[in-house]
């Protein structure tokens, strides 16, 4: 959170007004990690901070099948992290009527366009006063969330990411040194990188040739299968042969060097 928020959202709570965050679990720019210490740091006298801790969390109940995440929740203050909900534009629209007076509803993301039906869920409960988890129990001041004290894998294991060199393994630009290589890193540091939505899906030559994952090269109008040469390969393009030498670690290093912060993030 930047500047006064957390005070303010203690104000806010303290004056009756129901506060919501809500964080998508496979969002790496807004993280939902930051956004839990944010949610166990508002100081509020109607919403103790350390009541909230002892509160556990609990499945939210999308529908009757499906399992939407994990909330923890004391009265009018709420956190829940949302199974596959990743990182949008803000742009897109959100399927939510007019928001009240009455309520503060926090998501550094656009978790209504990844997971539809548990936003609104979560929206409908808060708005309504409900229990998040259920919206069957009223949330007066004294409700609290049971469960778990921590919201990983409550029901199995965490995806496993596919090790590094792996061809089908996406560079993700704001992850780049958990999911990129190093001469990605290198490449998308000093602007040849093609990226899509985030990911990066090539990069180009000097000469502006564009080298695709996993499409090939496209020289000429002509493809040439490959997911992307290795360090030192050679590739022939339209007659030429074209190296790809190694790419230094120097280069990353204003790559590593970039800070984000989002509301409720923690810096890469």
């Amino acid at each position: 959170m930047r500047g006064n928020a957390l005070s303010s959202l203690g104000r806010l709570l303290d004056k009756g007004v129901k506060v919501s965050l809500v964080y998508g679990d496979r969002d790496y720019q807004c993280n939902w990690l930051g956004g839990e210490q944010a949610s166990l740091s508002i100081e509020s006298a109607s919403v103790p901070s350390e009541k909230f801790q002892e509160a556990g969390y609990a499945k939210i109940e999308t529908n009757d099948s499906y399992t939407g995440g994990f909330v923890r929740q004391l009265g009018s203050l709420s956190f829940a992290r949302v199974f596959e909900a990743g990182h949008a534009g803000m742009e897109d629209n959100l399927p939510f009527p007019s928001i009240p007076d009455k309520l503060v509803l926090l998501t550094p993301t656009t978790v209504p366009y990844y997971q539809p039906e548990t936003a609104y869920q979560i929206f409908q409960r808060v708005m309504f006063n409900k229990d998040v988890a259920t919206g069957k129990a009223e949330a007066a001041a004294e409700y609290s969330s049971t469960g778990s004290n921590t919201a990983f894998a409550l029901d199995g294991t965490a995806p496993e990411l596919p090790p590094f060199g792996q061809e089908d393994r996406d560079c993700y630009v704001w992850d780049i040194l958990e999911t990129c290589d190093k001469g990605q890193g290198a490449m998308i540091g000093n602007g040849t990188a093609i990226t899509k939505d985030f990911i990066m899906v090539g990069f180009r030559l000097d000469n502006g040739t564009e080298v695709m994952y996993p499409g090939g090269l496209q020289a000429d109008g002509e493809e040439v299968p490959g997911a992307g040469p290795p360090a030192g390969a050679a590739v022939q393009i339209a007659g030429g042969v074209a190296r790809f030498g190694s790419m230094g670690a120097a280069t990353l290093v204003g790559v590593l060097g970039v800070a984000i912060f989002c509301s409720g993030g923690v810096s890469l």
